[in-house]
């Protein structure tokens, strides 16, 4: 491509739809992910409850946004919307760039294996075996291979973008009023409710005080 153009719609599509699966990413490092051991207190002491779930829900998230990047071009009589797709323009690319998608695929599909087959079996569909089974164990994922998935369709997919744009994308996320924002806040509130718990206690032993110091001046009258 010699001109730089506009994105096609399935491309522009699936940078927006990655783009999202990025910033869950980011959100849930910086809520879930610290040495410091006080922010898991903060969480612990405010919504217990709630950020357990949060953390299954943003799993969730990172499985069901990967498996649906490397679904196959079609399922079925369903057209799918993934990196598959595509596949179409890799005519498009020069020589030495297509063979380094093609090659890139091929790594994202099979990196994404393990987060397919948890999505086939708890998200997609309820494995009957595994569900029931006190002995089989499900096959576990970790933060450091959603990194690599990630990294891997950024670069499938700037391929592509530089294409047509004849430029990349940076894939940096960038909010202000985001879970950072939100823990700052948390924080501040227990802050509060402990001063108040103080003022409190405070309060109840000037009463107490007051009050031992009445017993005394009644028992001298």
């Amino acid at each position: 491509m010699d001109e730089a153009q506009e994105l096609p719609d399935d491309l522009d599509q699936l940078r927006l739809d990655f783009l999202w699966l990025k910033y869950d990413l980011d959100q849930y490092k910086k809520i879930f992910i610290s040495s410091n051991p006080d922010k898991k207190e903060l969480l612990i002491k405010t919504a217990d409850a709630f950020f357990y779930h949060l953390h299954r829900y943003y799993w969730d998230r990172f499985i069901l946004g990967i498996s649906r990047l490397t679904d196959p071009e079609a399922t079925r009589s369903n057209s799918n919307l993934s990196l598959s797709s595509l596949k179409k323009y890799f005519p498009k690319l020069p020589k030495g760039q297509r063979e380094k998608a093609e090659t890139r695929l091929s790594s994202i599909i099979e990196l994404a294996g393990k987060f397919r087959s948890r999505r086939n079996k708890t998200i997609a569909h309820r494995d009957y075996s595994s569900a029931l089974s006190k002995t089989i164990e499900t096959e576990k994922l970790y933060l450091a291979e959603v990194e690599k998935v990630f990294q891997e369709i950024e670069g499938y997919l700037n391929t592509f973008i530089s294409a047509f744009t004849a430029s990349t994308y940076s894939w940096e996320i960038h909010s202000l009023e985001d879970a950072s924002n939100l823990l700052f806040h948390l924080g501040e509130s227990l802050v509060y409710e402990e001063m108040i718990d103080k003022r409190r206690d405070w309060e109840k032993d000037a009463e107490e005080r007051e009050s031992r110091w009445m017993n005394v001046q009644n028992t001298r009258e």
